[in-house]
């Protein structure tokens, strides 16, 4: 169950990124652009807070989940319907899992430690130890209470540094695949169940404990016992380096920066060497996705070991581009020659060891390719 969480928190947290490419419309004018850039001010505020209330982290992820489900996936899904309740779908399983009302946050930070498992282990997973904290803008410290945590099954009760922590045991079961289960028809289906199943192999957790606790009033504290434990005794906190890149856009529907861990290069299904190497020489990487009326645009930026390899990654990926500029540009087919102007329209740079990445996508590029999904 824990790995299933985190795994929704995973997927739900990359389609609320995805969803900021919408959340702008033309025809709101004047007035929602204020009101919008009003509630953006306000939120990143509370999500620069909440950042700096995690414990040591190598991946720090911060949503404003409020603008993200309440104005961007709706108006994102609007042109897809069958794709609106997919994504529905997997916020409802997030909040069946974490037992927590996702919609009644507006700021959402998740941080945590990557490393690889044990040296020798064959799996090549990555093992995580994070943790969720999540703030409203009214009292919800009604929401973890005794007995509203009973109705979910039978949990321990810990006090550290004065705070109560509900610590809930999950029994870890492998799971035989349902070959009976009918296989999704839909390609949203398949991806979804595709990106399910790259994680659950991929990712494993530390630990199979769950804990609860309330951090004040309006924020909530959901993880490993361990970084529980470590964010209410607050002896270390996010690497600035890290809370710099992550709070560098304050318009931000999502962010996020992470420090990468040794041999990351094993951990990715790469058949080429070469790749591996670039994958390894990766140190940082970082994002942000932004909104405006007329689409979105997105960052990402990457920081290599030295500025030697952060050159030979650059023309690698210059050349990618240039590549499919040349192969979509000139296709006979409508959507071939959309991704090929996005592709032209990727902006790269670099600077030492430094990769930056940028793309402006119109709102009516972003209506026609999720209407395409099916």
């Amino acid at each position: 169950m824990l790995k299933k969480l985190i795994t929704g928190a995973s997927l739900s947290l990359l389609l609320l990124n995805t969803a900021a490419f919408a959340s702008a419309d033309k025809r709101r004018g004047k007035t929602s652009a204020k009101r919008t850039a009003t509630s953006v001010k306000h939120i990143k505020r509370a999500s620069d807070e909440l950042i700096t209330l995690l414990p040591g982290s190598d991946a720090v992820i911060s949503i404003d989940s409020r603008r993200a489900i309440r104005e961007s996936i709706p108006q994102l899904f609007a042109v897809n319907k069958p794709l609106l309740t997919t994504v529905n779908g997997i916020i409802a399983e997030l909040e069946a899992k974490t037992r927590l009302d996702i919609r009644k946050f507006d700021s959402i930070v998740f941080g945590g430690s990557l490393a690889p498992k044990n040296e020798g282990d064959s799996s090549k997973k990555l093992v995580i130890d994070g943790m969720l904290i999540a703030r409203s803008s009214v009292d919800i410290s009604n929401l973890l209470t005794a007995d509203k945590l009973s109705a979910f099954g039978s949990f321990r009760e810990e006090t550290i540094g004065g705070n109560k922590v509900y610590i809930f045991s999950v029994k870890r079961k492998t799971e035989t695949p349902n070959t009976d289960a009918p296989a999704p028809k839909s390609e949203t289906g398949k991806a979804v169940t595709a990106a399910k199943e790259i994680a659950e192999d991929k990712v494993d957790l530390a630990g199979s404990d769950i804990a609860y606790t309330a951090l004040d009033a309006k924020t909530i504290a959901v993880g490993s016992p361990l970084q529980i434990g470590r964010a209410i005794e607050h002896k270390t906190s996010v690497d600035p380096q890290l809370s710099e890149l992550i709070t560098r856009d304050p318009s931000a529907v999502a962010a996020f920066a992470l420090r990468t861990p040794d041999g990351m290069g094993n951990l990715v299904p790469v058949e080429n060497d070469q790749i591996g190497n670039y994958v390894n020489s990766i140190r940082v990487i970082s994002g942000s996705i932004d909104t405006n009326p007329a689409g979105a645009l997105l960052n990402l930026n990457v920081t290599t070991a030295d500025a030697a390899a952060a050159n030979e990654l650059f023309t690698t990926l210059k050349g990618l581009k240039d590549l499919g500029k040349a192969f979509l540009s000139d296709s006979k087919r409508a959507d071939q020659r959309r991704y090929g102007r996005l592709i032209e329209a990727v902006q790269l740079s670099s600077q030492g060891s430094n990769i930056s990445l940028k793309l402006a996508v119109a709102k009516a590029d972003l209506d026609a390719i999720i209407g395409g999904f099916k």
